[in-house]
């Protein structure tokens, strides 16, 4: 999520509360596919500028774990809802 000023912060998980039960459902069981789509996505950016594949590769361990705990906390935070987290800083 970006911050307010950069224009784009969707309030209230981002309308998640206007979707069906149904759309939700099948959300949260495709979001396991996120980090291979996002690695994949990369790896073709960083083998279309052939530079740095072998430090690539050498990432590739952090890389995925970095990934997964992300959409593993999207989940989360899909299935639990918006918190209140910003009123307690404010």
């Amino acid at each position: 999520m970006r911050r307010r000023d950069e224009g784009w912060y969707q309030a209230d998980g981002a309308g998640a509360r206007k979707l069906p039960l149904s759309c939700k459902a099948a959300y949260l069981l495709a979001s396991p596919l996120v980090p291979f789509l996002l690695l994949a996505r990369m790896a073709l950016r960083v083998s279309r500028k052939h530079c740095r594949m072998d430090k690539f590769a050498r990432s590739l361990p952090l890389l995925i774990t970095a990934l997964i705990v992300y959409v593993a906390g999207g989940c989360i935070g899909y299935v639990a809802g918006p918190g209140d987290a910003l009123l307690k800083v404010e």
